[in-house]
């Protein structure tokens, strides 16, 4: 299960974001009044797509799951990195189109996995620690 998690995710935010791009961009129709259809923002699609699978190389690299067991260092690790692409998603969102809304919670979702893969063994830790 665990080897399989990561990947499933990389595949689930890619059809999502790609899915995503078919949608109408608000902001082109109402701020900027061009009205639908709009073009499918293929290169918006293109980078979402390469900083999804560059973020799930390097979990996938820093959690190594064929050999996971409860690491809160990987973890931490994974969560700080997955924290730094959520930061820089939040910073580029303005006036992004649909597929970019898409990427943020991938985004959350992942960090919140990597903040729950950290707090795992930490937790498990200090209440194994508690009682001696």
């Amino acid at each position: 299960m665990r080897t399989y998690a990561l990947p499933a995710s990389w595949a689930l935010g890619i059809i999502a974001v790609v899915l995503a791009g078919f949608r109408t961009d608000p902001y082109l129709e109402h701020v900027r009044e061009i009205p639908p259809p709009h073009p499918y923002p293929g290169s918006t699609v293109l980078w979402i797509a390469a900083f999804i699978t560059i973020q799930s190389a390097v979990a996938i690299a820093v959690l190594r799951p064929w050999s996971y067991h409860r690491s809160w260092g990987r973890a931490g690790v994974a969560a700080t990195t997955s924290f730094g692409f959520l930061v820089l998603g939040i910073f580029t969102s303005m006036h992004a189109p649909p597929a970019h809304a898409i990427y943020l919670l991938w985004l959350l979702a992942a960090f919140i996995a990597m903040l729950g893969l950290f707090m795992h063994p930490v937790l498990h830790t200090a209440r194994s620690s508690r009682g001696t």
